[in-house]
């Protein structure tokens, strides 16, 4: 369970540096 647990944290840093990153991107092409 802890292994669970450490991938799901894993793939939730991973969403955010995602969205952070489309974020980031849409507001230099705007």
């Amino acid at each position: 369970m802890n292994v669970d647990k450490k991938r799901a944290a894993a793939l939730f840093i991973i969403l955010i540096m995602v969205l952070s990153g489309v974020a980031s991107f849409m507001l230099l092409v705007l």
